[in-house]
Formats: C-alpha cells, structure tokens, sequence
C-alpha cells in the first residue's frame, strides 16, 4: 500500500517509540543518537533550574521544564529529610558505642584495681607470689608495691600463691576504640539529554562517601 509522505513520517515515529519500549522491556539499552551525562546538582544549579529554568553543564545551558523543576524540588525535599535523619541515627550510634566503650574502661579498671589490692594483700602478708603478680602491681602502682614489700617484712609466715592474672595477658590493652566505617550521603542528581534541544530529562539520586 502507498503512503504519502506524512504518513510514513508517522508510522516511522510509531515503529521506533514501538521498537524503544520494546528495548526497554527487554533490558536493552535504548540509542536515541544523543548523549547523555548524569550531573550532580551543586547549589547554583538548584537556583537556575527552579527560577531560571536550565541548568548549566560542560559550558551548555539544559532545559528544564517547570515539571521537573517540580520534580527535582520533591527530590530534593526528600534527600534533605533522608541524610538528616541519617545523620541523627549516626549521631545516636557514636554516642551508644562512646558511652558503652566508657562503661567497658571503667569495669576494666575496676578490675585491674581489685586486682592490684589482692596481689598486695597477699605480699604484705608475706606470700609469694608469681613474678607476672609482682609486676602487675609494680606497673599498676609503684607506691602500693613498695608499701606491700615493707609490710612484708614484718610478716612471720610465708603463703604461696597462684597468679591472680591466671588466664590472662597483663600485657593486653583493653578497651581499644571502636573502628569507624565510611560514611555517605544523598545527593540529587540529574540525566542531561544533548541533541538538538539538550534538556534534563530525568532526576534520581547519588551516595557520595563523606568519609575522611
């Protein structure tokens, strides 16, 4: 059948919107003979998209209709809302983990303090006990341990003992700080169309890492 030239014009145009959804239903990558680029929105281009309607790229202005200015504003409204609630969790967690890290010092030196007392006690009263001891209370308090050997001296009887530090490493440092992972956060991003009329043509977001 013949065709005039509008028509084949138009049914040309409905072969190829055809043939993209089709693409895109299969996951084919969809070639409009344009390039694209995906732009991170910085605070001037927020301004010119909203009040002056583009938004400036590599040295080219990209259209940018009153919808998606619309759209980029939602967009932008809701990764605000995002990485601050992000940021409040964050905080939150850093707090929990400091104020639990603190507990764990203070039971650790609670412990080495009690510890410490015994092992005096017990060369005070003249027993003998293991040179890991002896060093324990040396290094945890020099004054302690030198009043402990003066006391014994006095003493008549000698007790020896096992370690109080039996099972563990009087070396090992307690309460090393928690390790931090890295940290990101939402930013709006935009596809630029370029082509005869470059325009934006759709608004997602980015995780951009923060971490030092």
């Amino acid at each position: 059948m013949d065709m005039n030239p509008v028509t084949r014009a138009v049914t040309f145009r409905r072969a190829s919107r055809n043939l993209r959804d089709m693409k895109r239903a299969s996951g084919t990558p969809v070639s409009t003979g344009r390039n694209r680029d995906t732009v991170q929105l910085n605070e001037e281009q927020f301004r010119t998209a909203a009040e002056e309607g583009y938004i400036e790229f590599n040295g080219k202005k990209f259209a940018v209709s009153e919808e998606m200015a619309a759209e980029i504003d939602a967009v932008r409204a809701r990764v605000a809302a995002y990485n601050q609630a992000k940021a409040l969790m964050e905080a939150a967690e850093h707090n929990a983990q400091a104020a639990k890290q603190q507990a764990k010092v203070a039971a650790e030196q609670a412990k080495a303090q009690a510890k410490a007392l015994e092992i005096y006690r017990r060369i005070a009263s003249c027993g003998r006990v293991p040179p890991q001891d002896e060093k324990f209370l040396q290094n945890f308090s020099p004054e302690l341990y030198l009043a402990a050997k003066m006391a014994a001296l006095m003493a008549k009887e000698h007790k020896d003992y096992d370690s109080v530090l039996e099972g563990e490493d009087a070396s090992e440092e307690n309460g090393a700080a928690a390790s931090e992972g890295e940290s990101t956060v939402e930013k709006v991003a935009v596809s630029v169309s370029d082509g005869d009329a470059p325009s934006v043509d759709a608004v997602s977001t980015v995780s951009v890492d923060v971490s030092e």
